[in-house]
């Protein structure tokens, strides 16, 4: 509710109410009928859903800026028996699979982005330096070539069960068999997931999200500098003793601004130079709402970090 006795200009809503629904389909239907105006977490089921019976403005779709997550697939660089170990093998592995592909054709481009780092356009740690690796199936034989696997090799993944590894993994696994990597998909339940995540999954890729937003530089401090990689199972992910070098002289820094370009080329090196791990896309919160809800905030930070700061309607 609008706090009365507030020192400065007052609120211009009343209040917010906010609702929540056992069932997607109740969520659809209160929100078809205008019971509600703004409805979080959106998805293209819900989109496809709803559109038929409103305006087009009134399911506008608004991506949050930051993403929620940004899913990986993290190889085992640092296990000296595995093909991975190679970084030719590596950036062979990441020149199979069509990350454009999988966002725009399998997510039909919803809520999703392609990013080639851990962070988004916008933020003061992306590098616009770093090239990545495009989609190249011949680029990713000839390097498998000049990597002693001209045939090829059998090798396994690592997922949790369910949403969305269902809809991706299949897809890298169909990617990467082109260039002659045949995957086994091992889909893992909660516990045993963790315990992979948290202990090792040297012989094998690893696929999960992590989160990096809002801070991003605070998330990956978290995971890979140098004194906590032990903590996790990315202590088989290679990074290379300059990378490492890169983190440490943005952790000494004092401001965010100063740390920031010392973490752009601890990134630049992780990705360009070792190729530590591949970023297949961003996941983006989406909320749906009316055409008369205008600075809502909601395409700032995603829906878990909304707060009503700046809410207001317009006839």
């Amino acid at each position: 509710m609008a706090n009365e006795d507030y020192w400065g200009d007052g609120p211009y809503l009343d209040g917010i109410t906010f609702k929540w629904f056992e069932s997607k389909a109740t969520a659809i239907a209160s929100y078809i009928n205008g019971d509600i105006q703004v409805l979080f977490d959106s998805d293209l089921d819900i989109y496809k859903e709803v559109l038929p019976s409103l305006h087009e403005a009134d399911a506008e779709q608004v991506l949050s800026k930051t993403p929620n997550n940004i899913f990986y697939i993290w190889m085992d660089g640092n296990d000296e028996n595995s093909p991975f170990h190679d970084v030719r093998v590596r950036q062979a592995f990441c020149h199979a699979i069509d990350t454009d592909a999988i966002v725009n054709d399998l997510f039909e481009g919803f809520r999703r982005k392609t990013t080639n780092q851990p962070s988004y356009e916008g933020s003061i740690y992306y590098n616009d330096e770093i090239v990545g690796y495009g989609y190249d199936p011949e680029k990713a034989k000839q390097l498998l070539d000049e990597a002693g696997y001209p045939d090829g090799f059998s090798y396994t993944i690592q997922c949790r069960n369910g949403t969305p590894y269902d809809a991706y993994v299949p897809a890298v696994q169909a990617y990467a068999a082109a260039v002659g990597i045949n995957l086994e998909v091992n889909y893992l339940e909660g516990t045993a997931f963790n315990a992979v995540m948290y202990d090792s999954f040297a012989g094998t890729l690893f696929t999960n999200p992590a989160s990096f937003a809002p801070n991003e530089f605070g998330r990956m401090r978290e995971r890979f500098s140098k004194g906590n990689i032990e903590s996790f199972g990315y202590k088989d992910i290679y990074f290379s003793d300059k990378y490492f070098d890169y983190f440490e002289q943005a952790k000494n820094q004092g401001m965010a601004e100063e740390a920031a370009r010392y973490y752009q080329l601890a990134m630049k090196e992780a990705i360009d130079t070792d190729c530590s791990f591949m970023v297949l896309y961003a996941d983006h919160s989406c909320t749906m709402k009316y055409h008369f809800v205008e600075d809502s905030g909601v395409d700032v930070a995603p829906n878990n970090q909304w707060f009503p700061n700046a809410v207001k309607f317009v006839e």
